[in-house]
């Protein structure tokens, strides 16, 4: 899928701190240790793959649609707190439904994003 519009590692932090019951907000969030586990690290491309937990692979998998719509609304909400509000509201849920399908597919192999 297409990660414009957003940072990708950023959203599996909001998304973790949404299914645990958390918000997390400027410094807390950055210095909340919830950042993805990178397997390839950025390097001079700007290309680097981080792995989703297995929490947040579940999580997504097994909510459902109002769950998702939750989740996608809380995500907008920190994207305009970060001046980083470039996606509508639909373009929102879309992503949030799309990865939750990857997730659900995923099963064991588990989930990866490849960003730049």
């Amino acid at each position: 899928m297409n990660c414009t519009g957003f940072d990708p590692d950023d959203a599996v932090v909001d998304w973790t701190a949404f299914f645990a019951g958390r918000v997390l907000r400027g410094a807390e969030r950055r210095d909340s240790g919830k950042w993805p586990h990178y397997v390839a690290e950025f390097l001079n491309d700007g290309v680097g793959v981080f792995v989703v937990s297995a929490e947040l692979v579940t999580a997504l998998a097994a909510a459902g649609p109002d769950e998702l719509h939750r989740l996608a609304s809380y995500w907008g909400e920190r994207l305009i707190e970060q001046n980083e509000h470039e996606l509508t509201a639909a373009e929102q849920r879309a992503v949030v439904e799309d990865v939750a399908r990857l997730a659900r597919s995923a099963g064991d192999l588990g989930l990866y994003c490849r960003q730049w």
